[in-house]
């Protein structure tokens, strides 16, 4: 990953009643790369994550977005 790398939060989160999925609620963030360096503990160590990488040439990071699942 680079500084140029683009990198976004997506808070997710599913409602539900009894058994049935009442909402979704999906809320992006984009934030820089020394936010992400700075949140990198926190991002590894708390919660239900999922990553999602795309890169041009295979080896270097244009997109990240990290989905964070909201109990």
């Amino acid at each position: 990953m680079t500084a140029d790398s683009r990198i976004y939060i997506c808070y997710y989160k599913i409602d539900y009643f009894l058994d049935s999925i009442k909402g979704e609620h999906k809320r992006y963030e984009k934030i820089s790369y020394d936010d992400f360096i700075a949140q990198n503990s926190e991002l590894h160590g708390s919660g239900n994550k999922h990553v999602n990488v795309w890169s041009a040439d295979g080896s270097n990071i244009d997109n990240i977005v990290i989905i964070e699942w909201i109990e």
